[in-house]
């Protein structure tokens, strides 16, 4: 009698799973962590604390429960890109919600639609945007391109390479790039999309 037995994982393999598994559960334990606090602190002493404070904690809460709701849009996202109609996309929009989502200040130098789908640039962005989203960081908007800047020197570091493994993928698929910079103290991702009219830019 004969038994079928599973291949063993190609040690390569499951080392990246294992480093993806990790970045995972880190990005769901902070977050969760931070919701519990402010739950825990609403439940135990809401009817003491000033309404500030009360819709201060309430406003946690609430960002990271959009948070989440993205990291399980990304993970759905990782075995199938999001489809939908290409169209005139406003880019300069889709970075200032990505801002509002991670608390990160954006600057439009110049609006331009792009050509994509919206779903895919939108989660292209929101990726690279809270990536790097850390105290000093910031994004340009200038036509076609999205810069974010933030202190440090690991553009990769923190759990950030599978958030700009992810946005690299959607962009290059629709003929975008992603580049990663440096500059003394900085790291910077730039986001160029295909501009409107010319959807194969590379």
């Amino acid at each position: 009698m004969t038994t079928d037995a599973a291949a063993p994982l190609d040690p390569a393999v499951r080392d990246a799973l294992a480093a993806l598994v990790r970045e995972l559960a880190h990005e769901l334990r902070n977050p969760l962590a931070s919701m519990q606090g402010c739950a825990q602190t609403l439940a135990d002493r809401g009817d003491d604390l000033p309404a500030s404070t009360r819709t201060g904690l309430a406003h946690v809460v609430v960002r990271h429960a959009h948070r989440l709701d993205w990291l399980m849009g990304a993970l759905l996202a990782l075995a199938r890109l999001p489809d939908g109609l290409e169209r005139e996309v406003d880019l300069a929009a889709i970075a200032e919600a990505a801002g509002e989502l991670a608390g990160v200040p954006v600057h439009v130098h110049r609006s331009q639609t792009v050509a994509g789908v919206e779903g895919r640039i939108r989660l292209a962005v929101e990726a690279v945007v809270l990536a790097l989203a850390s105290d000093g960081c910031a994004a340009w908007v200038d036509g076609e391109e999205v810069t974010v800047r933030a202190p440090g020197s690991d553009a990769y570091g923190g759990g950030r390479a599978w958030k700009l493994a992810l946005a690299e993928t959607i962009v290059r698929h629709d003929g975008g790039s992603l580049h990663v910079e440096g500059s003394p103290g900085n790291v910077e991702v730039v986001l160029r999309f295909a501009p409107d009219g010319d959807p194969r830019c590379g």
